[in-house]
């Protein structure tokens, strides 16, 4: 009964030393509670709260994590929660009270509580170099939710930080395998790629990553990646194949002429006869003002055979609508004359795609030049100034722009091999003419300009 008294008397005593604002004598009132009940973790608590006006901030945290253990231990998992936040307002870069909140957010079942919190820690360990801490974090967070994709390229990006190539990749392939389940097409072109990264032998990867592309009509994506894997897909007939087809429809009618010669090669020499004649069919379907050497060709591998693939072609022509036939006589006129004259204005948005698809062009056409292919890398360089150009005239203008198109220009102006290329004029604004005298007027004559000519004269689109 006289402790209970005392109690009483020395917390009164306490708040009213508090209320005045004396805080040290408050505190020595509170640690003869404490003394009296050391497990009295409401007196521990205003004790902290004391030293917190002090603005001894450690001695807050050391009796805050005392409370918040008693708590979790107990099994008071909400007001454990509650003391730990107290702290991290005290100090939020403490790792251990933030691992300790986000295993307790894991025991009361809050999942995305737990993953922000040790997101926290992950991020703080890094920042500290400490990239064995933070794979034991991205581990548990990844068993925390093993659906989300992101932490599991987070966890295959750390494995490779630590050096672990090999766990690396096992994280991908489980991630692709989950992803290929779901349908998730892009995510899965990602990790392909992030695998075929430190594993470009995996040709089965090539040839899904090639099909995904030319599925989405990612050409230009497709024709990067098998030049990466150019010793492979050279002995690929599908690959081949595929190449010859989407060079034809870039209306890079030589390079896909030429392709499609060396699928009929490989072909032949796997014993496929008929495939090689195929090929020849394309050949002559995209050439035919070749016939009499494709002729040559298909007789040496069979004599006998030409008259049967030029009858397949023909019938391949009279299959043709007459928006494909119409496409067909246009490719196979000079370039620009038959079409008429572009507008130039375009919205912010199509500027937006026509900046994306003229990068591609570029990249593209960089890459033709470095493998020899002068014609083709030219006319993407010509596609990617003009679409540059027009890109200009909407109003959008920035010196990384303006560097690119000046590239481009000196790269057209100096082309590699014998092919000349004639530059798409600047886009030019309108100025109004000064009047002259009347007697200083002169008779204008128009010149009649030839239409520019770029490539071949002789395309012919393939659908």
């Amino acid at each position: 009964m006289t402790d209970i008294i005392n109690k009483e008397k020395i917390l009164e005593h306490a708040k009213v030393l508090v209320n005045e604002g004396k805080f040290d004598r408050a505190i020595i009132e509170y640690q003869k509670l404490l003394d009296l009940d050391p497990d009295d973790l409401r007196v521990k608590i205003k004790i902290a709260e004391l030293y917190v006006k002090r603005k001894q901030i450690q001695d807050a945290i050391r009796l805050y994590t005392e409370v918040a253990r008693s708590y979790s231990g107990g099994g008071f998992y909400l007001k454990a929660v509650t003391v730990y936040k107290s702290i991290l307002r005290l100090n939020p870069s403490l790792i251990d009270v933030n691992i300790a909140l986000s295993e307790l957010y894991e025991r009361m079942g809050l999942v995305q509580d737990a993953l922000y919190q040790y997101q926290i820690v992950a991020t703080s360990l890094e920042q500290k170099g400490d990239t064995t801490g933070m794979l034991a974090i991205r581990e548990k967070m990844s068993e925390l939710d093993p659906k989300d994709t992101s932490l599991r390229i987070r966890l295959a990006e750390t494995y490779q930080l630590e050096g672990n190539i090999d766990k690396s990749i096992d994280v991908y392939e489980e991630l692709a395998k989950q992803l290929k389940k779901s349908g998730k097409a892009d995510q899965l072109v990602e990790i392909y790629n992030k695998i075929l990264g430190h594993r470009p032998e995996r040709h089965e990867l090539i040839r899904e990553l090639c099909h995904m592309y030319n599925k989405r009509g990612e050409w230009k994506e497709v024709l990067k990646r098998m030049e990466m894997a150019k010793s492979f897909v050279s002995e690929d007939p599908e690959l081949l194949r595929m190449q010859a087809e989407i060079y034809a429809r870039l209306n890079q009618i030589e390079t896909a002429k030429r392709t499609y010669r060396e699928l009929a090669e490989v072909l032949n020499e796997q014993g496929n006869l008929e495939g090689a004649l195929a090929a020849y069919e394309d050949v002559l379907f995209l050439g035919p003002e070749d016939e009499v050497d494709i002729a040559e060709e298909v007789e040496a591998l069979s004599a006998g055979a030409f008259p049967k693939v030029k009858e397949h072609v023909e019938e391949r022509r009279k299959r043709l609508t007459d928006e494909e036939l119409k496409r067909v006589e246009e490719a196979a006129k000079p370039e620009g004359a038959s079409k008429e004259k572009e507008e130039i204005s375009v919205t912010s948005a199509e500027a937006r795609g026509l900046e994306k698809e003229a990068a591609a062009s570029y990249e593209l056409g960089v890459m033709y030049r470095k493998i020899g292919l002068s014609e083709d890398a030219n006319a993407e360089f010509v596609k990617a100034l003009r679409d540059y150009k027009r890109i200009v005239s909407s109003g959008s203008l920035s010196g990384k722009l303006i560097d690119r198109m000046r590239e481009l220009e000196d790269m057209l102006s100096k082309p590699e091999g014998n092919a000349k290329v004639e530059v798409p004029p600047p886009v030019k604004k309108t100025e109004p003419k000064k009047s002259k005298p009347a007697k200083q007027a002169k008779p204008k004559v128009e010149e009649k300009k030839e239409p520019p000519k770029l490539g071949s004269s002789k395309k012919i689109s393939f659908v």
